[in-house]
Parts: C-alpha cells; sequence; structure tokens
C-alpha cells in the first residue's frame, strides 16, 4: 500500500500543494532561485561584517527585488530607489509634526502604512508602495525607543543603507554579472510549448489541466511584453513575434486534448506538419523569424479537414509567409 493511505486528507493535501509548487516549471524560475541564494549570503555577511542594522528589511527588499529576468530586476530597482527617497522623507516629515506625541505619530504612520497596502494592490507600482509601508512601519517605533533625537536621525538614516545596499548588490547579480534576458526565456518557453504540441499530435499523451495551460499561456505574454521593451530585435518586428506567440498559443491549445489516433490515419501529412513545426522550433531557438513557402495541395486539404488540422495547418503558413519586417498597425484616432 502506499505510505500516503495512512496521512491525514489535510496532511496528503499539504504535500500535493507543496510538490505542485516546487515542481512548477516557470521560465527564470532556477535562475531566479540562484540569485536568491548568493544575495541573501551576501547580504547577511555584509551585515553582519559592517554591523549594519536591520538585516530582516536589507533581506525583504532583496526578496522581493530579484526578479525572473533582467529586465524586470532593473525596474524594481529603479522603484526601490524612489521608494527610499519617498520613505525617508515621509519618516522625516512624521518625526517633524508628531516626535513628542506619540498618538499622533501611530495614527499618522498607520494612515500612511493604510494607504500603501491599498496602493500596493491598485496600482502598477505596487511595490514601491510596498517599501514605504514596511519603513514607516519600523520608523515610527525609533521616538519610543530612544531618548536622544541625534540617535533616532542616526537610525533613520541607516535606513538608506539598509534599502540601497541590497538594491545595488541585485543590480550587479541580476543585470550586470548573471543577466537572465526576458527574450532567451521567451525562445525557451516557445520551444517547450512546440515540443508539447507535437507530443500531442504523434502520439497518445495524457492532456494537460486547464490551470496549467492557462499558467503557460499567461507565461508566454508576459514575456512578450518584457521582451517589447527590452529587446531591439524583437521590437523591430514585434508584428512578426506577436503573431508568432499567437500562433504557438494556438497550437499548444488547441493539440492539447486532440486524439493521435485521428492523425495516424494520414501519416504523410502528420509527418509534413511535424517537420513545418520542426523548422519553426529551429528558427525561435535561434532567435531567428521563420519562413516557408509550404502550401497545403487539394488532397491534402481534405486530409487536413477529416483530421481537424485545417485551421492549425492554416496558421502556419499563415505565419510562414509573413514578412519578417510587416510594420505594425496605425493607432486608430479617436472620432472628431
Amino acid at each position: 500500500m502506499n505510505a500516503l493511505s495512512y496521512l491525514p486528507l489535510s496532511v496528503v493535501k499539504l504535500l500535493a500543494f507543496f510538490h505542485e509548487e516546487l515542481s512548477e516549471q516557470r521560465p527564470g524560475r532556477l535562475t531566479q532561485v540562484g540569485q536568491l541564494w548568493v544575495g541573501c549570503l551576501l547580504v547577511v555577511l555584509i551585515s553582519m561584517t559592517f554591523e549594519i542594522p536591520f538585516l530582516a528589511i536589507s533581506l525583504a527588499v532583496l526578496f522581493y527585488g530579484v526578479q525572473s529576468n533582467a529586465f524586470y530586476t532593473k525596474f524594481v530597482a529603479i522603484l526601490f530607489v524612489v521608494a527610499t527617497v519617498l520613505e525617508i522623507g515621509s519618516l522625516f516629515l512624521i518625526y517633524k509634526w508628531s516626535y513628542s506625541y506619540p498618538l499622533m505619530r501611530m495614527i499618522i504612520a498607520s494612515a500612511v502604512v493604510l494607504v500603501c497596502m491599498f496602493m500596493m494592490r491598485t496600482h502598477r507600482l505596487g511595490l514601491l508602495f510596498f517599501a514605504v509601508a514596511i519603513v514607516a512601519v519600523y520608523g515610527q517605533t525609533f521616538p519610543g525607543m530612544l531618548d536622544y533625537p541625534e540617535v533616532v536621525v542616526r537610525l533613520t538614516l541607516w535606513c538608506i543603507v539598509v534599502g540601497l545596499y541590497p538594491t545595488l548588490l541585485m543590480v550587479l547579480i541580476g543585470v550586470l554579472w548573471f543577466p537572465s534576458r526576458a527574450v532567451t526565456q521567451m525562445r525557451h518557453a516557445l520551444c517547450a510549448r512546440l515540443e508539447d504540441a507535437v507530443s500531442h499530435l504523434l502520439s497518445d499523451v495524457a492532456p494537460q489541466a486547464e490551470k496549467y495551460i492557462e499558467r503557460n499561456v499567461l507565461a508566454l505574454q508576459k514575456l512578450n511584453v518584457f521582451c517589447l521593451a527590452d529587446d531591439a530585435d524583437w521590437q523591430a518586428r514585434s508584428v512578426w513575434w506577436q503573431n508568432c506567440v499567437s500562433t504557438v498559443t494556438y497550437l499548444y491549445t488547441t493539440l492539447n486534448r486532440y486524439s493521435a489516433d485521428t492523425a495516424s490515419q494520414y501519416p504523410a501529412l502528420a509527418q509534413k506538419l511535424r517537420n513545418e513545426i520542426a523548422s519553426l522550433q529551429q528558427a525561435v531557438a535561434q532567435g531567428e523569424p521563420w519562413q516557408s513557402t509550404w502550401s497545403l495541395s487539394a488532397q491534402e486539404r481534405v486530409a487536413a479537414r477529416a483530421c481537424g488540422l485545417e485551421t492549425i495547418c492554416d496558421q502556419l503558413r499563415q505565419l510562414g509567409q509573413m514578412s519578417p519586417d510587416t510594420p505594425p498597425a496605425p493607432a486608430a484616432r479617436p472620432p472628431p
């Protein structure tokens, strides 16, 4: 018997949850974990060596700052620098008007934290308000612990070092020394999705759950946004690459529940489709736009319609015949 049969149901569900989370294949996950391990180790060593206070804040900055790709890490680092200026400025304003009034100081700090918590959930720059909130909570306790304003000011100024040196460290690790580019992650993700599509086309593979399909599709869309912002070639050929992402997404989602027995009745068409997908996969891995002159004959179109692959063949044909230098559509003008 299975050892899990002797465990309570709640424990089995908890173990299943941990197994699902730890085995998740997310673009840039291994690189992000490695950067976090190295960064946390360096932060602990630096803080203990130079006796920098508030180690927990430095680790929190690093934990929330290191992201899955270099562009996102650089963007978050800029946000943390701006947040450090805002949080130190807000602390000094709180000290100026309510240093001798603990109740007023707590009320003002609580209002700042509540506003920041709301903005964390509603604004796209939520990490900025997270940094302001966490320092506001720590900073308003300084006057209550110490009787000397000079020491309070020193601790507050230490918060600048505590927030900025982990930010500099994560930029060095995640952007300059060991960068994980979004375009590289996108190529690996597209090739993986094409490999999944081919496996469902040629063999009887159990279909993936809908939540995994949705997660992988959303990962492609997110990487597309990062590639548009970070890679010059992706920007120059953005129309073709966006069409490529849409085509790969369609192949991946459509063939997930496709029966390989249906395609086995037309082996020539299935093999030809397999070769075209392999050619697309090779071009994507090299970072080059894929071009193809493939077209369906009348007999192949009848076979594709019979086995439910006609739309997939048309999608591949349109992508292969699309010019990589196709300009983006002009923005729609607002009505007068």
